[in-house]
């Protein structure tokens, strides 16, 4: 039931957005041509280069958090592996301490 919520969530606030988009990109209709790195880019409408912009910016923060959580991953993978093979010292040292 609540993953049937969420996606609908989702659903609503992904249309919300296109449409605001759109509207966006309606609104803002005078022709803009960008120069990048000597490179003339295509004209395109204003809203439509501030939306691009938009949608880069957050593709590239979703890729960079990404790859922060990747690393937190793999720090706490090897500090997991590193408490069990503690654990295992510890235990064959009281095995061995009662066995004395």
């Amino acid at each position: 039931m609540i993953k049937w919520i969420k996606r609908l969530t989702f659903l609503i606030l992904l249309i919300i957005a296109i449409g605001v988009g759109i509207v966006f990109t309606s609104e803002n209709n005078q022709q803009l041509s960008i120069v990048l790195l000597g490179y003339t880019l295509p004209e395109l409408k204003l809203g439509l280069w501030v939306v691009l912009a938009l949608l880069l910016g957050s593709v590239l923060g979703l890729l960079l958090s990404m790859l922060s959580l990747f690393i937190r991953g793999q720090s706490v993978n090897s500090k997991n592996r590193k408490i069990k093979r503690l654990e295992q010292e510890l235990q064959q040292l009281r095995t061995a301490s009662i066995k004395s």
